[in-house]
């Protein structure tokens, strides 16, 4: 993407230069009129949605106020303008926030894989030596990013059965047809998985597949 206006690092914050977003929008007021204008009619807040500095003019050591301007004000700035030159800003600046926000997503899905896969590495070790999967690896202790950040539950070491075992087992062999314990395994993963508990997904003999075993507290709330 062609850089048509510089993007700045600001205390961590992007900015952009208010004196170069005016040269760029040709707007034909002098930029000190335009600035403050523009700030007094739309409401913009002092080291909220711009901050205001000195800086030294070589050609005649003059002192100039200049204005470094959050993207979001910029992309308003772009907007009311209300020409071409406005619009092509406009998208540039919105371009220039997916951009980074996709690698910064990146960077988190990076570590987050890397995390998971150590996990995996661990489960690979303790099935190979018939031992018990940690109860630690049940759970991810980073979210995606396309997730909400929610804190996980760490569940204390319990009988984990799946929907037809713990109805075997608890309820008599309490008869249920099969369309609602899809149903209620459906419920039941969907409530572990927003609540961050931990599933197992065990080998059944009798399906020939993987069947998730939840915690036997987890299945008393939706199996009545």
């Amino acid at each position: 993407m062609e850089e048509i206006i510089k993007i700045n690092d600001h205390n961590g914050q992007s900015v952009v230069s208010a004196r170069e977003l005016h040269e760029f929008l040709e707007s034909k007021r002098d930029f000190s009129t335009w600035i403050k204008q523009r700030i007094q009619k739309y409401g913009f807040v002092e080291n909220d949605d711009f901050s205001r500095f000195t800086q030294k003019v070589e050609a005649n050591n003059a002192t100039s106020i200049e204005y470094a301007l959050t993207l979001d004000t910029a992309k308003e700035l772009a907007m009311v303008e209300a020409n071409d030159k406005g619009r092509q800003a406009r998208k540039y600046f919105i371009a220039c926030e997916r951009r980074a926000n996709n690698s910064n997503n990146n960077a988190l899905l990076s570590g987050v894989i890397a995390e998971r896969l150590l996990i995996l590495e661990e489960e690979v070790k303790a099935l190979k030596a018939n031992q018990p999967i940690p109860i630690d690896n049940m759970k991810f202790t980073r979210p995606l990013p396309s997730e909400q950040v929610k804190k996980v539950q760490v569940v204390k070491e319990e009988e984990y059965l799946s929907v037809t075992d713990y109805l075997r087992k608890y309820k008599n062999n309490s008869f249920m047809n099969k369309f609602e314990v899809i149903r209620i395994s459906k419920d039941v993963n969907r409530h572990c998985i927003n609540k961050g508990i931990g599933v197992r997904n065990e080998w059944s003999e009798k399906w020939k597949n993987g069947v998730n075993n939840y915690p036997v507290s987890v299945l008393q709330e939706f199996i009545k």
